[in-house]
């Protein structure tokens, strides 16, 4: 009997470490599980929150890249963040800030934040990076050339600028433009005053097309025809008060570009093969960027001066330049 009794003890203590066993088992398997899961949730919003930051940056379409639809219709309020709301499928709760801010050296960057929650698990990502196309985003007082430059910079910026003359695009051009794409001539003379019309002349042999323009913006681009290099001339006309004032873009596949008199030029240049020449005592100055794919420096006595703002509202016509870039995602 009191053998039995031993027996029943034993089975009892045995059983009671058994069950114990059991729970500290079943809670380890359960805690695993939810840690698991917890980490799936945290992967899940994660990867949900990436995707949704590339496609804000990285997407090709304006209406969906955050980033470059702001550029292109606002003028971003520098230092400013500025909330917005995002869906995110799975998520709830998600939202995101986008912030502008100009580096030491006048590029424009960003600072875009997106937070959201997945199954009551909370997370963010902040991605940072630079709006323009870093091939033409660099400049030395808005002077971009191949000077110093390594043999795969040279390769890239011809693959940029050949991208450019096959995308461009006229119809996304501002009617208050003036715009003279491609056309037949070699020889065009503009001739601008601070003020009133402007002038354009189209000339082919004995042949001159004139035609006047109000605004003094401007979008002049013209591929090479294949036979003869192309001219383009900025002239100051005789009765401006002050100087001759244009902006805009002017692009040349293969031709130079000569400015005369005290002209002021707003915008972006871009010259595929091809000069910058000072004519006369004037001062010329251009507030933008001139973009130069070749080894010549303009002329002594040309100014340049970088201007973001200048180059913000004239990129938008030139396809690939606004091209934001993801320099860290965190």
């Amino acid at each position: 009997m009191k053998r039995d009794g031993i027996i029943i003890v034993l089975v009892l203590i045995v059983s009671a470490v058994c069950f114990s066993v059991i729970l500290f088992s079943l809670d380890t398997v359960i805690t695993q599980y939810w840690i698991v899961m917890n980490r799936y949730d945290n992967v899940q919003a994660e990867m949900s929150l990436e995707g949704k930051v590339a496609e804000l940056v990285m997407t090709s379409e304006n209406a969906n890249n955050l980033v470059k639809d702001t550029i292109l219709n606002n003028k971003p309020e520098v230092y400013k963040p500025k909330a917005f709301s995002i869906p995110i499928e799975g998520m709830e709760d998600s939202s995101g800030t986008i912030k502008f801010s100009y580096c030491d050296d006048g590029r424009l960057n960003y600072l875009l934040s997106v937070e959201g929650t997945r199954n009551k698990v909370i997370d963010n990502i902040t991605v940072k990076g630079h709006v323009f196309n870093p091939i033409v985003d660099h400049c030395d007082e808005g002077l971009v050339t191949l000077q110093d430059k390594s043999l795969d910079y040279v390769e890239r910026l011809d693959g940029f600028l050949d991208g450019l003359r096959s995308s461009f695009n006229s119809d996304a051009i501002d009617s208050s433009y003036f715009l003279a794409e491609n056309y037949l001539e070699n020889e065009v003379i503009v001739r601008a005053k601070s003020s009133g019309y402007r002038y354009i002349d189209f000339i082919r042999e004995s042949h001159m097309s004139r035609y006047s323009f109000w605004s003094g913006k401007m979008v002049l681009f013209k591929e090479f025809d294949g036979f003869n290099r192309d001219s383009v001339r900025l002239e100051e006309l005789p009765d401006s008060l002050t100087y001759g004032l244009l902006m805009g873009v002017i692009y040349l596949e293969e031709g130079d570009l000569v400015i005369s008199g005290d002209m002021r030029f707003g915008g972006i240049i871009v010259l595929n093969n091809g000069r910058i020449i000072k004519e006369g005592d004037g001062e010329v100055i251009i507030k933008g960027k001139v973009i130069i794919n070749n080894y010549d420096q303009p002329d002594e006595g040309i100014i340049i001066e970088y201007d973001s703002e200048n180059v913000r509202l004239m990129s938008k016509f030139l396809p690939g330049f606004i091209s934001p870039t993801i320099d860290s995602i965190r």
